[in-house]
């Protein structure tokens, strides 16, 4: 399991402040894999935000006896016009690694040019500019900064952050996320869902899209509470990880609609921000990956549904049409806007159809296989 979470950095800014005049992060775009040796990919990026030739001197300060870095030393990049340049810091690991790091970054400092925009701006007169430009001309010509981030790299394979990640629970065959909740919690969230939206999955499309305009209700984020409860539930319910010859599962709770209307009023909700001018990415990222739990919990429903029927002979190929079906939905909603993470859901999703179409005794199951692996960088394997 592998995460990384970062902070954008960004100039200072303000009504007469200095203006923003770069932007840079650092983000993980290739896993490393600790079984195997091989290598994770962190990526700097930096974008000037003025005109100007720049050279940036970057590196990575991860103090940590488990990590190797490729390049020991720093890394000189240089660029104009405002042109977004970046550089990929290879590194492996030997153990488990829970840390925090930063990228750390340097250049000449743009006083001159800084001054002149903000001149052009609001003139020279006011003590606001006057006292500003006696700031930056006071600043050191070499100006440095860092963006934190922490890394986060354990043995277990298909991860997305240290509380939400798939893996395989002793006797198991399917990948499932563990609930960071109890089962009280659990029940409590469904009740409180379904006590404030009672009727809600009666309406059609049109009728959810003036309740939610009506109401302006957040919709997308009780659904994921409500999710997160129906998952923790229902993995307690299954005895998932006890032992086959004595876990008696309770019966599953589900959502009083199917999962085509579910993704019908997710939709709405979208459209719902687009016309009040409050686009929908903006919402995706405020709420982010907890929107996971739509998708951890169809993937559970699914595959104790598929696990409880196997051998009966009844229901297989239905499971597994309705459970692919779910996984296209998931990928084409837009709920997850980061490439890796929706990514990483549907190498999961990829993972289990495999495990159930070979359990079917379909003969091209390789093929999600294959997609898994995919999907999901190398860390899915056979």
């Amino acid at each position: 399991m592998i995460l990384l979470n970062n902070n954008l950095s960004y100039a200072e800014t303000g009504s007469i402040a200095e203006p923003e005049w770069y932007e840079a992060d650092i983000a993980l775009i290739k896993p490393v894999n600790i079984k195997t040796g091989s290598a994770g990919v962190l990526r700097f990026s930096i974008k000037p935000l003025i005109e100007g030739d720049f050279e940036f001197k970057a590196a990575l300060n991860v103090n940590s006896k488990n990590i190797k870095l490729k390049q020991s030393d720093s890394k000189k990049l240089k660029t104009s016009n405002m042109r977004k340049i970046f550089y990929d810091f290879e590194f492996t690991t030997t153990e488990p690694v829970y840390g925090n790091f930063s990228a750390e970054f340097s250049t000449a400092y743009p006083a001159a040019d800084l001054i002149k925009t903000i001149e052009k701006k609001f003139g020279s007169d006011l003590y606001e500019v006057k006292k500003l430009t006696r700031k930056i001309n006071f600043h050191s010509n070499n100006y440095s900064a860092s963006i934190p981030f922490k890394l986060i790299v354990t043995e277990t394979e298909c991860a997305l952050n240290p509380e939400l990640y798939f893996e395989k629970s002793a006797g198991e065959d399917f990948l499932n996320m563990k609930p960071s909740i109890s089962t009280q919690d659990a029940l409590n969230k469904i009740e409180s869902f379904e006590a404030k939206y009672a009727g809600i999955f009666d309406l059609n499309k049109d009728g959810f899209y003036k309740f939610i305009k009506r109401t302006n209700c957040d919709f997308l984020k009780d659904l994921n509470d409500y999710f997160k409860g129906l998952h923790a539930y229902n993995y307690s319910a299954a005895g998932i990880g006890e032992n086959n010859k004595t876990a008696a599962v309770k019966e599953l709770k589900s959502v009083s609609a199917d999962y085509a209307k579910i993704f019908e009023f997710i939709e709405a909700r979208f459209k719902y921000f687009n016309e009040t001018k409050k686009a929908s990415s903006e919402y995706i990222k405020d709420n982010g990956p907890e929107h996971i739990y739509i998708a951890t919990y169809y993937n559970l429903y699914f595959t104790v549904n598929f696990k409880n029927c196997f051998n009966k002979k009844d229901g297989e190929k239905d499971i597994i049409k309705n459970y692919e079906a779910v996984l296209n939905l998931i990928s084409e909603s837009g709920l997850y806007k980061t490439e890796v993470l929706k990514k990483s859901i549907a190498g999961y999703f990829y993972y289990n159809l495999a495990q159930m179409s070979k359990k079917s005794g379909a003969i091209d199951y390789k093929r999600y296989f294959r997609k898994a692996v995919s999907e999901n960088k190398g860390l899915i394997t056979e």
